[in-house]
């Protein structure tokens, strides 16, 4: 879960895209950056930012929101920031004007998107960010809680905690291996102690808990408190058993 939360962060990025930089052929070159808000081919709401790019000699840019000075900056990568809410919904076309230190003129290609409702654009982004975060969600769900529906416990090797690392149950102090696949939340796994049958969420022990841990274990096995059950053991259990059968 932990890997999974930037992998849909990622997704979401590319499905809904701050719309590309308009460019022409003497060089400038004007781009959009979703600040904050929502952004989807020529649909865009919320706080955006205009950078351009330009010869070596630019001095200063001034962007046209309809024909209507939006902004200017005078040094690179001469920002300027608008927010989509302080227009009118509909159809916009941008434009960039730069001044070269001799005092000449360069324009990039017009660029036209549309301004739309905080509703729609949350709308649009909620139809394809739930289904993958719920996707994300079921398959993280099923590494813990179907291998417990089924009734199987993992094995547990004292010192074998495997690549998430082991824990610490906070009920009877015993050590147990992480699952790789468990859902991660925020703080910790979701894990259930194979000793106690607590369910709860458990960080990464340190080397000096886990040591202390094992300690326990191995003191308390010797006791007879605890008695780790190996394939050997329940055959002998087995057998015992049967001798009471009739």
């Amino acid at each position: 879960m932990r890997r999974a939360l930037p992998v849909v962060a990622g997704l979401l990025l590319l499905l809904v895209a701050v719309p590309a930089a308009a460019q022409t052929e003497c060089g400038l070159s004007i781009e959009f950056h979703r600040d904050f808000g929502y952004a989807a081919g020529s649909e865009i709401q919320g706080a955006f930012s205009l950078t351009a790019d330009g010869p070596e000699n630019l001095v200063q840019v001034d962007y046209y929101l309809d024909d209507q000075l939006l902004g200017s900056a005078t040094e690179p990568p001469f920002k300027i920031s608008f927010s989509t809410g302080d227009h009118a919904l509909g159809l916009h076309t941008f434009i960039a004007v730069g001044t070269t230190q001799e005092g000449g003129e360069i324009r990039s290609a017009s660029r036209t998107v549309e301004f739309v409702s905080a509703e729609q654009g949350w709308q649009v982004a909620g139809k394809i960010g739930l289904p993958i975060l719920g996707l994300v969600l079921i398959i993280s769900l099923l590494g813990t809680v179907g291998p417990m529906l089924l009734g199987r416990k993992a094995k547990f090797r004292l010192g074998e905690y495997g690549a998430a690392g082991g824990a610490v149950c906070s009920r009877c102090g015993m050590p147990f291996s992480r699952h790789l696949m468990a859902p991660h939340m925020v703080f910790g796994k979701l894990e259930r102690c194979p000793h106690c049958g607590k369910l709860s969420i458990v960080a990464a022990a340190s080397a000096s808990a886990l040591r202390q841990a094992e300690a326990r274990w191995e003191a308390d096995s010797h006791q007879g408190e605890l008695k780790p059950e190996g394939e050997g053991d329940r055959l002998r259990e087995q057998i015992d058993e049967s001798r009471y059968e009739s």
